[in-house]
């Protein structure tokens, strides 16, 4: 009967913690928006080496995909990150101050250009004909 006393810990401590579902939803996101971004990027690939299609705005159209597996990839990246529903997100907002507010939207714009940024110059690059 020398049973140690119990402790105040978690009852499993072996155990994994389960991840927040809103980060698994936005996990699941990402790599969905990654397959479809890379399966669309080998069809553009193979349309552009092998000559299948010369219009610049049919490739445009190709290229559509993109946009929709992008925005899908933002918003996982968002539930990854912040790990809350839209709806407590906007909540969470409404209660900032008006300057906090104001900086957290500068850096939100600030860190968007930069990405597009560097976005425009891959996509450029890509399709640089020289």
């Amino acid at each position: 009967m020398d049973r140690p006393p119990p402790r105040a810990v978690a009852r499993y401590p072996d155990r994994p913690k389960r991840l927040n579902p809103q980060r698994k939803h936005g996990l699941w996101l990402v790599a969905i928006s990654a397959a479809v971004l890379l399966a669309n990027g080998l069809v553009l690939m193979l349309v552009k080496e092998h000559g299948l299609i010369s219009d610049p705005k049919t490739l445009g159209i190709l290229g559509m995909p993109f946009a929709v597996a992008a925005v899908a990839a933002l918003v996982g990246l968002a539930k990854i990150v912040v790990g809350r529903t839209f709806g407590e997100l906007a909540r969470a907002w409404d209660d900032l101050a008006g300057w906090q507010r104001g900086i957290v939207g500068l850096l939100v714009v600030g860190v968007a250009f930069v990405v597009l940024v560097v976005f425009g110059a891959v996509i450029v690059s890509f399709f640089d004909k020289r």
